[in-house]
């Protein structure tokens, strides 16, 4: 890095950002907070011309400020250890109120990324990770994501996925969905909650996060189980279920609660439907007494659940 960092003039703003960089891997503090500030002067009378444009125009350089104040953070990261936990909470924070910008997030990580590995920063890795994949950058996505696990797991695609990062493994099959790997998603996410499930909470996270992330994935699960396979007799006993379980996972959910409301809906369309279109018997069988009584329990439960 130092050697093309020596190639960069150092009167220019990109110059004086990088060299503080190194400084700041050498532990030259001074040095690295004197080519700070002149970066900032310089930043200073470009964002100034901007600002007087248009917001949008002025915004890269508002980042570039937001990197330097950051570089600044950086160092009390090193010096001042009981700094360490405010720091990452204003950094995550501040991410969360910029813009979506892919390029962006990418830049501020890697000033984070100065004192911060991956390991102790997943829940923004994550979050970079999801906004590639909104955004289309697939590749980007994929590889943020390899590197959260420590390996591909498209070098053997009919393991299962690891259950140590449990977060990591749910963004990753929603990677997958997203290529268009529908199929494979859905079995590796159904497969991860038969086994997740079945092991005694980690310690390394709280009951109430385990819970919140197993609301989420069978929620997913349901939703997916639902696209693939539409409302059928073979499908709404399964996608209920999983509904069920995103509810009692997670009971103050909104979104959970309307689902499975909405499924229960669903599910008394399909069977009022299907017994409009079968004409063919006069007289009601026993079986399809049995079906109405379900058909009223179904209609209970989507009025309980849309006023949950």
């Amino acid at each position: 890095m130092e050697r093309y960092v020596n190639i960069i003039p150092k009167d220019s703003q990109e110059g004086s950002f990088y060299r503080a960089i190194l400084a700041i891997h050498k532990e030259q503090y001074k040095v690295a907070q004197d080519y700070i500030c002149m970066s900032r002067d310089m930043l200073d009378t470009e964002l100034t011309a901007m600002a007087g444009e248009s917001y949008q125009r002025a915004y890269g350089a508002m980042v570039q400020v937001q990197m330097l104040s950051e570089l600044e953070e950086v160092m009390q990261y090193k010096l001042v250890p009981e700094r360490r936990p405010t720091l990452k909470e204003m950094w995550w924070q501040r991410l969360q109120a910029g813009q979506r910008l892919v390029e962006d997030w990418q830049k501020i990580i890697q000033v984070h990324s100065l004192v911060l590995e991956p390991h102790e920063d997943i829940h923004t890795w994550l979050k970079y990770a999801a906004l590639c994949r909104k955004s289309g950058s697939m590749r980007l996505s994929h590889k943020t994501l390899v590197m959260l696990l420590g390996y591909d797991p498209e070098d053997n695609p009919q393991l299962s996925l690891p259950h140590i990062m449990p977060h990591v493994t749910f963004a990753y099959t929603k990677h997958l969905w997203a290529i268009d790997q529908k199929v494979r998603a859905f079995r590796q996410l159904e497969q991860f909650l038969n086994e997740y499930t079945q092991q005694a909470a980690d310690g390394g996270i709280s009951t109430e996060e385990r819970n919140r992330l197993l609301a989420r994935c069978y929620l997913k699960l349901g939703g997916w189980q639902e696209s693939l396979e539409g409302v059928s007799e073979t499908s709404i006993n399964y996608i209920l279920n999983c509904y069920q379980q995103a509810t009692e996972y997670d009971k103050d959910w909104y979104k959970a609660w309307h689902s499975w409301a909405y499924m229960n809906f669903e599910t008394v369309l399909f069977y009022k439907n299907k017994e409009e279109s079968d004409k063919s018997k006069l007289e009601k069988s026993p079986q399809e007494a049995d079906k109405n009584l379900d058909l009223n329990k179904h209609t209970v439960l989507a009025v309980q659940g849309f006023f949950k």
